[in-house]
């Protein structure tokens, strides 16, 4: 059966589960330690913000700047790939919507171009 514990050795319990973690203690010995379920301890840590990620990020807090500037270095990397390859394929496009470079309007390519040439021929040999 469950221990009934009051409000106030609740709160003690949590705090002394918090200082053990945080001072490098697992889960695991701490809820062994205190006589506290571990997923009662799991959801103190949960609720009061010292799961072990937490802590890791408290810990190293240069190292949430430096995922952060990753993360910007590789968005601005995709976003120079994307602006090139527009770049790229623009010039085509154009060319292609405007007649010039011998491709046709609405970019029939070479299918529209061969049917350009025939007509032409057609016409200069016709009588």
């Amino acid at each position: 059966m469950p221990t009934i514990r009051s409000t106030a050795e609740l709160e003690a319990l949590s705090a002394e589960a918090e200082r053990r973690v945080r001072a490098g203690e697992s889960r695991a010995d701490v809820a062994c330690a205190l006589s506290v379920p571990l997923s009662t301890l799991t959801d103190w840590a949960r609720k009061g913000r010292w799961l072990r990620r937490d802590l890791d990020i408290e810990s190293a807090p240069h190292a949430a700047r430096l995922v952060a500037e990753r993360i910007a270095r590789i968005r601005a990397h995709e976003e120079e790939q994307r602006a090139a390859r527009l770049r790229r394929e623009t010039p085509t496009a154009t060319a292609a919507t405007t007649g010039v470079g011998g491709g046709s309007v609405g970019g029939g390519g070479d299918d529209s171009r061969l049917t350009m040439l025939s007509s032409a021929l057609s016409a200069r040999t016709a009588p």
